[in-house]
């Protein structure tokens, strides 16, 4: 079966032309026409201009190639995605290349809106969460879109991403002191001895300053174009270069106290390149990749048997993580500022963000002051509670 767009090429005549036209529509869509030389409308002349247009419905067909879905993923990689950040790009081309293993498709072409709902669907039934399933059709539709906006597809496939579940549950939650304190214990034991002091020190630096584990690891104490600490003022603050930037401006952010006298403490000759250096599990070069990093703290945090969330469906555990220790600093520090005060110190881009610390903490918080009154109120009048407890209701 050939693999070839269909392209229909008719011979028309036009009274005011005088002369065969030859009328097609493009990849786009779009009519296109060429003017023949056939001047007379004869039997003759509208058997030959069949024929040209046979000829040019060839020829139109021949100039048609397929592209290689692999050929395209390097393509949009180095046409689209370079103009974006290396994190935003990442996320992305992940996403691109899951779906293409699972479609298994030769050429572009082959991704269709059928496939493409039956691969979202096996994604809804693994258990993912409706915010990842709906960024993959996301990602998926936007490279698409590309492909048809160039002409490499004849037009997009409809991709309708599932609706982002709303709630203000985060993903995962805050841990205890008490929690942090055994991650720190089994750290070891994870990482082995030799590495666990700079990786309990990674950990408290996490916990005190509520950086996110990519800014962390990527920490410099060099300001030129890098995620640096700032030392230069009378405390340090985070110097966030205008080039890593979407605003393209340079800013100088507070860090938490605990944060800075953490920093302070790492003596003045010892301040050179990356602040943390992580050693690997087993390989000589540090840790810098943020999935690495990431994966081991994840282990941390399961051999500390610390459950942050439990899938309704399907029961998978996800045990705590780095980000739930930027959580963690972002509820103690909810209790301590006002909101726009956390935004910034937690660099949300939205307040809406920033507000589900404050929504959580506030919920909890008309709990205890809810029961403490009725408590009060119950104190000497048995009636409230007995009523209560004995209440039968139909």
């Amino acid at each position: 079966m050939s693999r070839k767009r269909k392209i229909k090429v008719s011979a028309v005549w036009y009274e005011d032309r005088g002369k065969y036209v030859l009328r097609w529509k493009d990849r786009l869509g779009k009519c296109r026409t060429e003017t023949t030389d056939l001047e007379r409308r004869c039997r003759a002349n509208q058997t030959a201009a069949g024929k040209l247009a046979a000829a040019k419905e060839d020829e139109l067909l021949s100039a048609i190639r397929e592209i290689p879905w692999e050929e395209f993923l390097v393509r949009y990689e180095e046409e689209k995605l370079i103009r974006l950040k290396p994190s935003s790009r990442k996320p992305i081309l992940r996403a691109l290349i899951r779906a293409g293993e699972w479609i298994e498709p030769l050429f572009l072409s082959d991704i269709t809106a059928e496939r493409v709902s039956a691969y979202l669907a096996h994604l809804d039934g693994r258990g993912l969460a409706a915010d990842t399933v709906a960024a993959h059709a996301t990602h998926l539709r936007a490279a698409l879109r590309w492909a048809a906006k160039l002409g490499l597809l004849d037009a997009a496939p409809t991709i309708d991403p599932p609706e982002k579940a709303k709630s203000d549950a985060m993903k995962g939650r805050p841990i205890t002191e008490d929690e942090y304190q055994r991650m720190l214990a089994e750290t070891a034991a994870v990482v082995g001895e030799a590495a666990g002091s700079a990786w309990r020190a990674f950990l408290r630096f996490l916990w005190w300053s509520g950086l996110r584990l990519g800014e962390a690891l990527a920490l410099h104490w060099d300001t030129q174009g890098k995620l640096s600490v700032d030392t230069s003022g009378a405390t340090f603050r985070l110097h966030l270069p205008g080039e890593l930037q979407k605003s393209r401006r340079t800013q100088l952010l507070p860090l938490a106290p605990e944060a800075v006298e953490f920093l302070k403490a790492i003596p003045a000759e010892k301040r050179l390149g990356h602040v943390f250096q992580l050693p690997g599990c087993g390989r000589a070069a540090p840790v810098r990749r943020i999935e690495t990093a990431s994966r081991i703290i994840s282990r941390i945090g399961e051999r500390a048997g610390i459950v942050v969330e439990v899938h309704p469906q399907t029961g998978r555990k996800k045990h705590a993580s780095a980000h739930d220790l930027r959580r963690s600093f972002g509820e103690r520090w909810s209790h301590r500022v006002m909101p726009r005060d956390l935004m910034v110190l937690m660099r949300h881009e939205s307040i809406d963000t920033t507000m589900k610390f404050y929504r959580s903490r506030e919920a909890a918080d008309v709990e205890v002051r809810l029961w403490a009154a009725y408590e009060a109120e119950s104190v000497g009048n048995i009636s409230v509670t007995s009523g209560s407890k004995n209440a039968v209701f139909p």
